[in-house]
């Protein structure tokens, strides 16, 4: 057959066209590429950004909610970083990272509720006035429903005070029917309890609170949860507790907004 010039050079320019397509394509495709990052880059730094000041409100409100007991000041952060070293020891995922730090530190946020002369009463209580204690979790519960990111944290607030043979309050939940989160809390916060000082007594030493875990395990406590505890070194603990106790620089943010929050909260239980 003839050569026919005029057919190669239709086939060349054919052949040229689809190249500039292609890499056309390719340019799109990376410039694309380059904008979701950037797009991505920006969203995530927004949600970062709006999780912090979530983060500093929350700060505001327990801090707060910690001038009306001032036996517990500081309580919160304390056991929400103990908290966190147990649930990573433990292995839980990010989300329920989340959970645990918001609901520890949220713990107690039902005692909103609580008239301030049964939380601050200095003697006993009497049988009545622990009922209206206990109601605590459930108020904090109720308070937290609806919020969508505080899903996780809430099971925390409402099941903090559940113990793993189902003699806690206030569903005397059992074993694993209590959220794993809020079983890490329960052992974190008994070790800040047992440790820190009290107005009747001294902060006791690492070694009481470990074996008093010990001795409450599979009665109070998750089993599992208490050998991770015994899986961190006692270092890491001491470690924490002192960093708790040290001066935070980041306090000036939250206290003015936890300023307003304690006139607000004075004068709806006042």
């Amino acid at each position: 057959k003839p050569f026919d010039l005029r057919q190669a050079e239709a086939a060349v320019a054919r052949a040229l066209e689809y190249h500039d397509l292609v890499v056309a394509k390719r340019r799109y495709e990376t410039r694309l590429e380059e904008l979701v990052e950037q797009r991505t880059a920006e969203l995530d730094q927004a949600l970062d950004s709006l999780e912090q000041a979530y983060r500093t409100t929350l700060q505001a409100l327990t801090a707060a909610l910690e001038t009306r007991d001032a036996e517990t000041h500081g309580h919160s952060e304390r056991v929400v970083t103990f908290s966190l070293r147990l649930g990573r020891e433990y292995g839980l995922s990010a989300p329920s990272m989340k959970a645990l730090e918001f609901g520890s530190l949220l713990h107690d946020i039902g005692k909103i509720g609580v008239p301030d002369a049964i939380l601050r009463k200095p003697a006993k209580l009497t049988e009545e006035e622990w009922v209206r204690m206990r109601e605590h979790p459930v108020h904090g519960q109720q308070i937290l429903r609806g919020i969508k990111f505080l899903e996780g944290a809430a099971k925390v607030v409402a099941q903090h005070h559940e113990k793993w043979d189902g003699s806690g309050y206030p569903l005397g939940l059992k074993a694993e029917d209590i959220d794993i989160c809020a079983r890490i809390f329960s052992v974190a916060d008994a070790f800040d309890a047992i440790t820190s000082d009290r107005v009747y007594r001294q902060g006791r030493p690492y070694e009481v609170a470990a074996q008093e875990l010990d001795e409450w395990a599979g009665r109070q406590f998750d089993p599992k949860v208490v050998e991770a505890f015994h899986r961190v070194p006692q270092e890491d603990w001491d470690e924490l507790r002192r960093r708790s106790l040290m001066p935070k620089p980041h306090h000036s943010d939250w206290q003015p907004v936890a300023a307003t929050i304690e006139s607000q909260l004075n004068a709806t239980v006042s």
